[in-house]
């Protein structure tokens, strides 16, 4: 709850950010640096502005980007049910690692894991969900898979009126065994404990909350269950400014008094906010490294970056940021020192990209020589655009009159294609070319 690692953790929900009536703004590309690599991701939506390509592409050493990765993702409504991801190796895409979601009415009832077998998408683990009438999860089961599903792991959920209770259990020797349960109590205030045990209580830690009148937390505060009474161990002490978290400050119990672990000030100013974390030494309080957010003239954050503060002679060293990018049904962003980011509003994005609306049948596909015959209910197709999985345009045709789409000229891979047929209307599809 309040040990932390002293890396930064910046989550941005940055794919549906309303600033302006009616305008939506969709993340296209992402350029992540990493010591001496960069991250090209570029990002298709559909008609629903969901993003059901993503595609990486990697620089070392400021080489010509190569391919790296992409993930395709479906969606039902609003629930996304599959997302499939590929890796570049010895000029061919393989496959990764997949994630298929299954709801009913609405509600998510089992989330499965595969991976790659000789190239066929292989059993790994899956978790089954329960709920109550209420539609509030009563339980939660972890299975892995090896020549069929075996339970592992089990987390039981209760609720009265005040207090939740969530109980952890593994399986030992074919029965569930309850190694874990956290209380969180909602009654004059709130508080969490966390009990560990095997056959009896043996653990107890709780953490508890001193708020403002206006609900805000002022201090957090974890004990440890020992020699019959609570003992302090950490603290968390935030100050504000017109209602906004300005500082923090981490403290553990030495004995009989609180020592200085950490602390972090935010300071903004116009298109700027600069977090500066700091460490105790020879009773003061030095920078250590700061986080540097810049938004754009939309305010968006369009630059991150990691700054390493040197102090202290040789026991200094290069220190590479932790910056988590969670962008809305996409993958994470996670390891680097600096992450710059563009965007486009809805009404500018190619979101008919991959769309599945498609009144037409492509075939054969994958193709071997690149010539695809489309039959549909049409009578032919007026324009063609065909797309790298990065979203750049290489081939367009207008006037074609014809029902076939012919990429032979084009290397083997995965395209994307975008096709206006005679009554004008505009769909999508996908492109394999096999050989």
């Amino acid at each position: 709850m309040l040990k932390r690692s002293a890396h930064i953790t910046l989550i941005l929900l940055l794919a549906s950010i309303s600033l302006f009536a009616n305008t939506t703004w969709l993340v296209s590309t992402t350029e992540l640096l990493c010591e001496d690599t960069i991250f090209q991701t570029n990002y298709n939506y559909n008609g629903s502005l969901q993003p059901v390509l993503i595609s990486t592409k990697i620089s070392v050493n400021n080489s010509t980007f190569a391919n790296y990765s992409y993930t395709e993702q479906q969606f039902e409504n609003a629930n996304k049910i599959v997302s499939s991801t590929y890796l570049w190796e010895n000029n061919i895409w393989k496959k990764s690692a997949r994630i298929e979601w299954i709801y009913e009415n609405g509600l998510l009832k089992n989330r499965k894991e595969l991976i790659n077998s000789a190239n066929s998408w292989t059993n790994k683990e899956q978790v089954n969900y329960i709920y109550n009438v209420d539609n509030k999860i009563i339980s939660e089961t972890t299975q892995t898979y090896v020549t069929n599903w075996k339970d592992k792991l089990r987390t039981d959920y209760y609720y009265d009126e005040n207090n939740t209770e969530i109980t952890f259990s593994s399986i030992y020797e074919n029965n569930w065994q309850p190694y874990g349960k956290i209380i969180m109590a909602n009654n004059n205030g709130k508080s969490v404990v966390y009990q560990e045990f095997d056959s009896i209580w043996h653990i107890r830690t709780r953490t508890l909350y001193h708020q403002k009148s206006s609900g805000q937390t002022l201090d957090e505060t974890q004990q440890l269950f020992q020699d019959s009474i609570w003992r302090n161990q950490a603290k968390r002490v935030f100050t504000y400014s017109n209602d906004n978290i300005t500082g923090e400050l981490l403290l553990s119990w030495n004995t009989e008094f609180w020592d200085n672990s950490q602390r972090k000030k935010i300071e903004t100013q116009n298109l700027e906010t600069v977090t500066t974390y700091y460490t105790p030494l020879y009773n003061e309080w030095l920078p250590a490294y700061k986080d540097i957010t810049l938004l754009n003239e939309d305010y968006l954050p369009s630059n991150i970056s990691t700054e390493y503060l040197f102090w202290g002679g040789d026991i200094a060293s290069t220190r590479y940021g932790f910056l988590p990018v969670n962008i809305t049904n996409s993958p994470n962003l996670v390891y680097g020192q600096n992450i710059s980011i563009s965007y486009d509003s809805h009404e500018n994005t190619p979101t008919n990209i991959l769309s599945t609306k498609k009144p037409f049948t492509v075939y054969p596909n994958p193709s071997p020589n690149g010539i695809f015959y489309v039959d549909g209910n049409y009578n032919t197709i007026s324009e063609l655009w065909v797309y790298t999985l990065q979203g750049q345009l290489i081939k367009h045709i207008s006037n074609t009159n014809n029902q076939t789409i012919d990429i032979s000229e084009l290397s083997k891979g995965v395209y994307l294609s975008k096709i206006t047929v005679n009554n004008n209307e505009t769909f999508t599809t996908k492109l394999v070319k096999s050989l």
